[in-house]
């Protein structure tokens, strides 16, 4: 029973970090930051 609940936690940790990548790619997609910059233009002009 203990190792299936460490084999599950280790696969939550994949999905997490493929979770967490798509997230990431979504947020540098060219479209994300252009309607971004249009939201919050005063946000990107401090980097």
């Amino acid at each position: 029973k203990k190792i299936l609940e460490e084999l599950l936690a280790q696969e939550s940790e994949k999905v997490t970090k493929l979770v967490y990548a798509l997230f990431k790619l979504i947020l540098e997609s060219k479209y994300f930051y252009e309607v971004f910059q249009e939201q919050y233009p005063e946000l990107i002009n401090i980097h």
